[in-house]
C-alpha cells in the first residue's frame, strides 16, 4: 500500500513555505478557520489530478509555486508552475529522475503509473477523484443518484463494460437511424431530380448513333484515302510497266549482250593478266639490260687474265728480285763498309767500273720496289673483280630462273607465240639471247 510520507508547499495560496510529515494511519490537521487547512488538500489534489488551474492558486506577489510530495515507496513527485514553466519532476522509486512537460490539463502517464492515483468515471462522462474528499462532501456514493451508484458498483465488479457497450450500441443505433432517414430523404430528392433528366436516355441513344456514324465515316475516309493511294500506285506501276516494256524492246538481244559481256570480262581478265606479265617482262628486260651491261663490262676478263699471268710472271721475277735485293743490300752494306775502309786509304783510287756497277744495282733495286707495290695493288683489284664476277653470275642465274618460270606459267612466248614448257624453256631462251 502506498501512502504519503511528507509534503512541502511553497507559495501555494496562503502557504509561503510549509512542510508537513505524515505517519502511516490517521493524520489530523487542526487550526482556526482560514488558516490554510483546506489549501493543503487542494495542493495534494493539484499534484494528483492537475486540477484546479494553477493561475488562481499561486500566492499573491509570488512568481513561482511548487508542491513536493514524498511517498513511502521512495518516489517523489514535484509539481512546479510559473509564468515561464509548467512541469512535473518525478523521482521514481528506483532513483531515476524524469522531467515532464507539455501535458496540458492531464496528468502525465509516468506519474499515474508510479503512484497509481487518478480520477475515475463513475457513471457519466465526468471523471471524479475518489481518493480525496472535499470538506463538505458526504459519504462516498451515498449522496449520488441511484444510477451513479449502480454504475460505480458495476465498475467495481467489472460489469461496466457491458453497460458501456450497450450504451454505445444504443447510441450508434440512434445515429444510424438518423443517418438512414437522412439518406432516404436524400434518395427521394435525388430521384425527383433524376426525373428531370429522363430525356438524357434518348439523347444518349442519339449520341451513340452519331458516334457510330462518325466512326463509319472515319473508317470510310481512311478506306478512300487508301484507295486513292492504291490508284496512284497503280498508275505509277502502269507507267513503269510501259517504260520497262520499252526498255525490254530496246534490249531484246540482252542474252547476246550477256554472252558478249561474259566474253569481254574474260578478255579483260586476260588483258589484266597479260599486262601484269608485260610489266614483269619489262622489269625483267630492264634487269637483263643491266646484267648485259655488267657482262659487257666484264668482257675484258680475258685481258685481266692475261695481265694476271703476266703479273704471276712478274711475281716470280719479283721473288727473284727480292732475293737479288737481299743480295744487293748485303753488297751495299759491304760496299759502305769498303768505302769507309777506302777512306782510310786516300791515296788508293777507286775504279770507275766498280762505282758504275754499284749505281746500276741501286737503280734496279728502286725499280723492283715499285714493281712490288704495283703487284700488290693489282692483286687486290683482281680479288675484288673476282667477287663482282661471282655476284653477277649469281644474279644472272636468278634472273634466268625467274624469266623461265614466267614463260612456263604463261605457256607460250609473248614474242613469237610458240608453246613453252619446262622441257624446252632453256633452249628457247638461249635462242632469243
Amino acid at each position: 500500500m502506498i501512502y504519503i510520507n511528507s509534503i512541502e508547499i511553497k507559495n501555494f495560496q496562503s502557504h509561503e513555505d510549509t512542510k508537513l510529515d505524515f505517519h502511516r494511519g490517521l493524520n489530523v490537521i487542526v487550526g482556526r478557520s482560514d488558516s490554510g487547512k483546506t489549501a493543503i488538500l487542494r495542493a495534494i489534489k493539484w499534484v494528483f489530478y492537475n486540477d484546479p488551474p494553477p493561475g488562481s492558486l499561486i500566492r499573491h506577489g509570488a512568481k513561482e509555486m511548487s508542491v513536493r510530495i514524498e511517498f513511502n515507496t521512495g518516489a517523489v513527485v514535484t509539481r512546479l508552475w510559473s509564468s515561464k514553466e509548467n512541469k512535473y519532476i518525478l523521482i521514481k522509486s528506483t532513483g531515476e529522475e524524469i522531467v515532464l512537460e507539455k501535458f496540458n490539463r492531464t496528468v502525465p502517464f509516468e506519474i499515474i503509473q508510479e503512484i497509481n492515483i487518478q480520477k475515475v468515471e463513475l457513471g457519466s462522462s465526468v471523471k471524479n477523484g475518489i481518493n480525496i474528499a472535499e470538506q463538505l462532501d458526504g459519504p462516498f456514493l451515498l449522496t449520488e443518484s441511484a444510477s451513479v451508484r449502480a454504475s460505480a458498483i458495476g465498475r467495481l465488479i467489472g460489469v461496466n463494460f457491458i453497460d458501456d457497450a450497450l450504451r454505445d450500441v444504443i447510441k450508434d443505433n440512434k445515429n444510424n437511424s438518423k443517418k438512414l432517414k437522412e439518406a432516404e430523404f436524400d434518395k427521394e430528392l435525388l430521384l425527383d431530380d433524376l426525373k428531370g433528366f429522363d430525356y438524357l436516355v434518348d439523347e444518349e441513344k442519339k449520341i451513340n448513333f452519331i458516334k457510330d456514324c462518325r466512326d463509319k465515316i472515319e473508317n470510310y475516309s481512311s478506306k478512300v484515302e487508301n484507295l486513292k493511294q492504291l490508284s496512284n500506285s497503280l498508275k505509277n506501276i502502269d507507267e513503269e510497266i510501259i517504260l520497262t516494256k520499252q526498255v525490254l524492246q530496246k534490249y531484246s538481244n540482252l542474252n547476246e549482250l550477256e554472252n558478249k559481256l561474259i566474253a569481254l570480262s574474260s578478255y579483260v581478265d586476260k588483258i589484266k593478266y597479260y599486262s601484269k606479265l608485260s610489266n614483269n617482262i619489262s622489269n625483267n628486260n630492264e634487269d637483263i639490260k643491266v646484267s648485259e651491261n655488267q657482262i659487257i663490262n666484264l668482257k675484258n676478263l680475258d685481258e685481266l687474265h692475261d695481265k694476271f699471268l703476266s703479273l704471276t710472271q712478274n711475281i716470280e721475277e719479283l721473288s727473284f728480285l727480292n732475293s737479288l735485293n737481299t743480295t744487293l743490300k748485303t753488297n751495299a752494306e759491304r760496299i759502305s763498309k769498303g768505302i769507309d775502309y777506302l777512306k782510310l786509304f786516300e791515296n788508293i783510287e777507286i775504279t770507275s767500273s766498280h762505282l758504275f756497277e754499284l749505281s746500276k744495282n741501286l737503280e734496279i733495286y728502286s725499280k723492283l720496289l715499285n714493281i712490288n707495290k704495283n703487284f700488290n695493288a693489282i692483286n687486290s683489284n683482281i680479288g675484288a673483280i673476282d667477287r663482282e664476277v661471282k655476284n653477277e653470275e649469281e644474279d644472272i642465274l636468278k634472273l634466268t630462273e625467274e624469266y623461265e618460270n614466267i614463260f612456263v606459267e604463261l605457256g607460250y612466248c609473248p614474242l613469237c607465240h610458240s608453246k613453252i614448257d619446262s622441257s624446252n624453256i632453256a633452249e628457247h631462251i638461249r635462242g632469243e639471247i
